[in-house]
């Protein structure tokens, strides 16, 4: 306890010290000089130097300001003679500047040719400077400041507003360095306004501007920019000068661009103020003093002009008020009563409300609870009735197993008449009814480490001893290690579900093992149109082990590639005919050479359904091959029967001569003939049993064809059921979990006791994740038998994704996690389906909510190129719960989830990454999913990129 009285007494000593330290350094004097162009009472520098004094001294602490004045409107020649200087540099010789300010262009330009005299050191701001330019400050350092830019053209284009009958704008300025650089600029903003007459006026003294003024027509108007000093060096430098100036020409609206102006008699305009132009000039200033390098700052050139018009002159010129632009800020306008007192009125209303509201509200409160106490005893008596008759067995029993409760539907799932019947059969337990025991162990882990189990399917005992398959969600109540916890659920027979699952699985697998055991060489394919709707190719779809075999090409690399691509050809093949099968459904035979497989095919084409068709084929080079050597036989027996007639011609001349040899000769001939007879006998041989090998084949051929076609039809047919049955179910089962969602809703709303709310909540919550269960099961059902239509356009995918993300925002921020888009790519079109798109992402990103504690979830979006192709890679990555490896090899298989069993802790039946992975297909895509377990998971869609 003494140490740490000590500890303390020590830390309280070091703070003083520092804060004494802290306070020595503030209160180091810091010298700034003010040098102002003009003299005192000159009204713009006037302005400008109170809002600089006001912000330095507000911004800083024990400053030593000097101010001096070249009063250049006087003497517009004298500051610049070196006598000037030379008794500047005498005053400040032995003072340490920290910081020199100059207010207008003649200060400025007097230091930027003094400075490398004397204050070469100093850092230089200034304001108030007209016609600025970069050039203005080349080769100088240490100097930066405010640019003094005045809203001429916004003002003219008011004016022109507020009196559209206008023909001609004169514009008043003096002819000083400052009035010049101020017509400079005001030509530069209104050289594109040609189609109205503005015009400056000439050097002239007081006198004959005011002659020129009162001739002016009523259709013309005045712009009052920088007026101090006439021809004749005489000045006006305060509002009394300027009102009797304005008041000789009052028959003609003046309008001007400084903020001191008004109360002179000008309407109004886009003004600029002295006062908050010197305080952004402080501001600067006092980022020097405190350390910042000035090269650092910008000069700042953005004006900075406020809508000011004077409300006496608006009523004396006759112009509405509906006239002028909202954002006006109308000086000298008459306050109401309710202005002023405003907030006194409104309190006083508010109160009475309070008071008129309380009242009603002790009334309604005695009605309502009146009709509460009566729609409370009938919700219970709904409850009771929803409970009763509810379709889902609803039951309630302690951890042990002992049944406390279960309605009419659960006690007919367990092969009972009625609840009183399954309630009396002591020997009736909820544990006892598991087919696998090992179930019922995973049932209660799941209840005694999450307190609940979701989405639960075993297969159970009826009364009857036969078994059915249920699905069950159930709840527990209580502490797990109490007598008095029990658990609460419902439970649907899904028999019929689970065996028209285990037909259709068993009827695809029949049709894979035909289809992988043809001899023949099988592809599945659809046309492929371009975006104005005509076919320019076709994809495979898929293929069997003999489509490798035959062609040499492996059968993953060719599922899902266009024709185009896989066979590396400029036209798809044989796209004519596959075309016409694709859109009659006539079949077709034909035989063909591929020189890029040097081999011959026999192709036979047929499709049932428009847009598809399927190919199958057989190598027939050898046959070729084999009819190729009989005509080359024939050919060579044919040139050796010709060779031999010949023979026999030129024989027949010389036997002529001899009879013997004549003799001889018929002798030889007619051996040949024999020989020739043998050789078309072997001839005819061969051909003809060509001809049945022939036959063999085509009836092969046609068999296996035909084999293929009933099973696809069967396949379809098995399809079909499959949508049937799972549709049926989903109408079946909507519609009483809409009445049970209804009913529960309204029981939320009416119900009081904490009891009845909680089971009310059971059933609430149940019924939305059987909806959600049931909706899962017929998004993949529809996926998988190709009912959905998808609808393809180029959209632009960084609105689409910024627009989602907003969506979520709300869903991520109640789960306290931080959600945001990267967009590295902001032209990235895709051709995809918008909605199905949509629903990729929520899926996705649902998941990574669910399954993040902490942390945050980031969508990026980039384009990137794998394999020669343009691609766009959308990534869903969080920093969530992660997948192990061996998890990450079944993560899309039906019904699979990272954690499974009684022992998950998430709810759903695992059908979500399959349905998208089916969805990404559909959209001809790619997913691909990086995880380390417990640190984060990363989800890659890849799409091809549109090139717009």
């Amino acid at each position: 306890m003494i140490k740490l009285k000590y500890f303390t007494f020590y830390i309280f000593l070091l703070s003083i010290l520092c804060f004494n330290q802290k306070k020595a350094f503030a209160n180091e004097q810091k010298n700034v000089l003010i040098i102002n162009s003009y003299h005192s009472g000159n009204l713009w520098s006037d302005s400008e130097e109170i809002g600089l004094l006001r912000e330095l001294h507000t911004r800083n602490d024990n400053l030593n300001i000097f101010i001096e004045f070249l009063d250049a409107k006087h003497f517009p020649d004298f500051f610049q003679e070196s006598d000037f200087f030379n008794l500047l540099k005498a005053k400040y010789n032995g003072i340490k500047l920290s910081l020199i300010i100059v207010i207008d262009n003649p200060a400025l330009d007097f230091m930027l040719e003094r400075r490398k005299h004397f204050f070469f050191e100093v850092p230089i701001v200034f304001c108030g400077i007209n016609g600025y330019t970069k050039s203005m400050l080349k080769d100088e350092s240490a100097i930066t400041g405010v640019a003094e830019i005045l809203g001429t053209r916004k003002t003219i284009e008011l004016m022109r507003k507020i009196h559209p009958d206008v023909n001609e704008i004169l514009i008043v300025n003096d002819y000083t360095k400052t009035g010049k650089l101020t017509m400079s600029e005001a030509q530069n903003q209104i050289q594109s306004i040609n189609d109205i007459k503005i015009s400056f006026i000439d050097n002239l003294p007081v006198k004959e501007l005011i002659t020129k003024l009162k001739s002016m027509p009523a259709t013309s108007l005045v712009l009052l920019l920088s007026y101090s000093v006439d021809s004749e060096s005489v000045i006006l430098d305060n509002n009394k000068d300027y009102s009797s100036l304005i008041e000789s020409i009052s028959s003609v609206p003046v309008y001007a661009v400084h903020n001191e102006r008004i109360g002179s008699g000008i309407i109004g305009g886009y003004m600029l103020s002295g006062t908050d132009h010197g305080k952004r000039a402080g501001e600067i200033a006092s980022e020097i003093l405190h350390g910042k390098n000035p090269d650092n700052i910008q000069v700042d050139t953005n004006p900075d002009f406020s809508l000011i018009l004077d409300y006496n002159q608006l009523l004396s010129k006759h112009i509405a008020l509906n006239n002028i632009p909202e954002n006006a800020i109308v000086r000298n306008k008459p306050i109401s009563i309710y202005q002023k007192y405003w907030l006194y009125i409104w309190i006083t209303i508010f109160i009475v409300v309070i008071l008129i509201v309380a009242v009603f509200v002790l009334l309604l409160n005695i009605i309502k609870r009146r009709i509460t106490e009566d729609k409370l005893k009938e919700a219970k008596d709904h409850y009771l009735n929803i409970f009763e008759n509810a379709q889902e067995g609803i039951f309630h029993s302690r951890i042990d197993g002992k049944l406390l409760q279960a309605n009419k539907s659960f006690a007919k799932l367990i092969g009972y008449d009625n609840p009183i019947e399954l309630l009396n059969d002591n020997s009736f337990n909820t544990a006892s009814i598991y087919v696998d025991h090992c179930q019922r162990n995973r049932f209660l882990d799941s209840i005694k480490f999450e307190n609940e189990v979701k989405a639960f399917v075993f297969e159970a005992y009826k009364k009857d001893g036969s078994r059915i398959w249920i699905y069950e969600d159930a709840h527990l109540v209580g502490d797990f290690s109490s007598p008095d916890a029990f658990l609460e659920g419902f439970t649907i027979d899904i028999t019929q579900t689970v065996n028209s699952q285990q037909e259709i699985y068993k009827s695809e697998q029949k049709y894979r093992s035909l289809f992988e055991s043809m001899s023949e060489g099988v592809a599945l394919h659809e046309i492929i149109h371009d975006s104005y709707g005509t076919p320019i190719d076709y994809r495979i779809i898929d293929t069997n082990q003999q489509f490798e075999t035959i062609l040499g090409i492996k059968r993953e690399f060719a599922k899902g590639k266009l024709a185009t691509e896989l066979y590396q050809t400029e036209k798809p093949l044989y796209f004519t005919e596959f075309l016409s099968v694709a859109e009659s459904g006539k079949p077709l035979n034909f035989e063909v050479y591929n020189e890029s497989f040097s081999k011959y095919f026999k192709i036979s084409a047929f499709s049932n359904e428009k847009g598809s068709f399927a190919t199958v084929f057989s190598d027939i080079t050898l046959q070729k091959d084999h009819h190729q050597e009989i005509e080359r036989v024939n050919r060579e027996l044919e040139n050796r029967i010709i060779e031999r007639t010949e023979e026999l011609n030129l024989a027949l001349e010389s036997v002529e001569q001899s009879n013997e040899e004549l003799k001889i000769l018929n002798i030889s001939l007619a051996e040949e003939s024999i020989k020739l007879h043998d050789a078309y006998d072997i001839l005819e041989q061969k051909d003809i049993e060509l001809e049945k090998f022939n036959s063999i084949l085509e009836k092969k051929v046609l068999d296996r064809t035909n084999e293929l076609l009933d099973a696809k039809l069967k396949l379809e047919d098995v399809s079909n059921l499959k949508s049937i049955v799972i549709n049926n179910l989903g109408h079946e089962l909507r519609t009483p979990l809409n009445g049970i969602l209804g009913f529960a809703s309204l029981l939320k709303k009416e119900t009081e006791d904490s009891e009845q709310l909680e089971f009310v909540n059971l059933i609430f919550s149940s019924a939305v994740r059987l909806k959600n269960t049931l909706n899962s099961i017929l998004a993949l059902t529809e996926l998988e038998t190709g009912a959905s239509k998808l609808f393809f356009e180029a959209i632009h995918l960084p609105g689409v994704i910024e627009n989602f993300t907003m969506l979520m925002q709300e869903e991520a921020n109640s789960h306290n996690l931080k959600l945001y888009a990267l967009i590295n790519d902001e032209k990235t079109f895709a051709k995809l389906d918008e909605y199905l798109l949509q629903q990729i992402l929520f899926n996705l990103t649902d998941n990574a909510i669910k399954f993040t504690r902490t942390g945050e979830i980031q969508i990026i979006l980039d384009s990137v190129i794998e394999n020669n192709q343009n691609l766009v890679m959308i990534k869903i990555k969080d920093t969530g719960i992660g997948i192990s490896e061996r998890n990450l090899k079944t993560i899309f298989e039906p019904f699979r989830q990272v954690s499974e069993g009684l022992n998950r802790s998430h709810e759903g039946v695992g059908l979500g990454l399959t349905i998208t992975q089916k969805m990404v297909e559909l959209l001809e895509g790619q997913i691909q999913i990086e995880s380390i377990d417990s640190v984060g998971t990363t989800v890659i869609l890849l799409f091809n990129k549109l090139e717009m």
